[in-house]
């Protein structure tokens, strides 16, 4: 009698970790399958598909040297975007989308369908900010959406503690 039990838990117990999962790959899609921390050279072969449009070196606010890859031809959600990768010596840290139609509202009202409401919002004149700091794509993830002069961001970013400084 006790066997009966089992069979209709494990299937349960399975289909919840497959739901579970199921989660973890549309957010993936939004980092375009990408996994954080990849060294360049794998992201580059990863993205072989996309139009490289330049490969830059800068520092970055907090001193660290960072390594952009430019594409375009890159899609969010359906809508057409540029896209910026940003390694730093830990390896793969930021998926930035650019949309150049500045539809900054409908890209927050999507971002909030997908991971809920933002922990933040700010307004400095016509520069606005939604960020989503509650580990929406694992722990140590952030969402940032910009909006400057008609050009959106949709930046995922992870923790980039301990990269090299320059």
């Amino acid at each position: 009698m006790k066997i009966i039990p089992i069979c209709f838990i494990v299937p349960i117990l399975l289909l919840t970790a497959c739901t579970k999962g199921s989660n973890n790959i549309k957010n993936e899609n939004d980092i375009l399958g990408l996994n954080w921390y990849s060294e360049k050279d794998i992201v580059k072969h990863k993205m072989q598909d996309y139009d490289l449009k330049s490969e830059s070196e800068e520092v970055g606010a907090a001193g660290e040297k960072q390594t952009l890859l430019e594409y375009s031809g890159v899609t969010l959600y359906d809508r057409p975007c540029d896209l910026t990768l940003c390694f730093t010596s830990l390896g793969l840290i930021g998926v930035n989308y650019h949309d150049a139609n500045g539809q900054y509202q409908e890209w927050i009202e999507q971002i909030t369908s997908v991971y809920g409401e933002p922990t933040e919002t700010s307004e400095y004149g016509v520069e606005r900010m939604a960020t989503w700091e509650n580990d929406p794509l694992g722990t140590g993830t952030s969402i940032y959406v910009f909006y400057q002069e008609n050009d959106v961001q949709i930046s995922f970013f992870t923790d980039e503690t301990g990269s090299e400084m320059a």
